[in-house]
């Protein structure tokens, strides 16, 4: 299920799914804070519907309730078949020159996938944690050339190539050029791994 087109239904669906996570597990909101490694005040504004977290504190929540993103701001049940506009895409990351990651969709079954859409402005760069083991992702360079960074190996691709990896160690997508770079990214998370962090 890909989040929903309304940016308020998106934040009250985060609301709603992190609180019933957390008791659920049976955490308290100090105990789910040090979990996640965030402040106890970013998760109690998180559960009262009161912020718009960063991508960076999505995942850690996600890990820290081992769902996937898209668990996370689930909005409810998943029609049989759905287009989802460009306009209703969710915004995750913005970058300092402009850019952006989109979530273009998910999925649950039979294993957490993620499609996301990167443009990065000339300088951007967008540095991510290491994921679960087993996860891959494919990323596709539409426009640009762009720098793919994993631990220690860095390896540029221009428009046409696609970058195959295994994101289970730090890794970062950078715009070294300047022009724009624009890329899709899909993301599989073997099943059963815990949460895609992002």
């Amino acid at each position: 299920m890909v989040p929903s087109r309304d940016p308020s239904a998106v934040t009250a669906a985060l609301s709603r799914n992190v609180r019933a996570m957390r008791l659920e597990e049976g955490l308290t909101l100090d105990a789910l804070a040090v979990r996640a490694g965030i402040s106890k005040g970013m998760l109690v504004q998180v559960e009262q519907g009161r912020t718009n977290p960063s991508l960076a504190t999505l995942c850690r929540l996600a890990n820290a309730l081992g769902v996937s993103l898209p668990q996370l701001l689930d909005v409810g049940p998943p029609a049989a078949v759905e287009v989802v506009p460009r306009d209703g895409n969710v915004v995750l990351w913005q970058g300092a020159g402009g850019g952006e990651g989109r979530l273009l969709a998910a999925s649950e079954e039979p294993c957490p996938l993620e499609l996301w859409e990167f443009r990065l402005a000339p300088g951007d760069a967008y540095k991510a944690d290491p994921q679960s083991p087993g996860t891959v992702e494919l990323v596709h360079v539409l426009a640009g050339r762009l720098t793919v960074g994993v631990g220690d190996e860095s390896v540029e691709a221009p428009a046409g190539d696609t970058v195959v990896f295994r994101p289970d160690r730090d890794h970062e997508y950078r715009n070294a050029g300047d022009e724009w770079v624009h890329v899709v990214i899909a993301n599989a998370e073997r099943a059963g791994a815990g949460g895609i962090d992002r």
